[in-house]
């Protein structure tokens, strides 16, 4: 299994999170927190899915554990929205991005696509 650590630790200073709260939040100690986000460890399962939770993203997001259900809604709606020219240009640039900058990206996207949601249900 693989987990981004450079994904995690963008959500965690982007939370204003220390390696103590998150570890208090998972129910770990601050040095393996630590040792996931320098890459060195890897996270079991059940804490990937506790440390998306608490940062309010999905374990797809940090790691390659298959897709959950709500993923794959999401995957539908990001579909649709990549038909759209300016998202075609990420794409092809999302190899070239920092982690910083894809998860920027992925806030962006999230944002527009509740945009799109409420506009739908409006």
């Amino acid at each position: 299994m693989k987990f981004d650590h450079r994904v995690f630790s963008f959500w965690r200073e982007r939370k204003k999170l220390t390696l103590e709260d998150v570890g208090k939040a998972v129910g770990v100690s601050k040095q393996t927190v630590q040792k996931w986000e320098s890459g060195n460890v890897t996270p079991r399962k059940g804490k990937i899915k506790a440390i998306a939770e608490l940062f309010g993203i999905s374990v797809y997001d940090i790691s390659d554990l298959p897709p959950e259900p709500e993923i794959l809604n999401r995957s539908a709606q990001l579909e649709a929205a990549l038909k759209d020219p300016m998202f075609e240009l990420v794409l092809r640039s999302w190899d070239v991005l920092t982690a910083g900058s894809k998860g920027e990206l992925i806030e962006f996207m999230q944002k527009k696509l509740e945009e799109q949601q409420r506009e739908k249900k409006a």
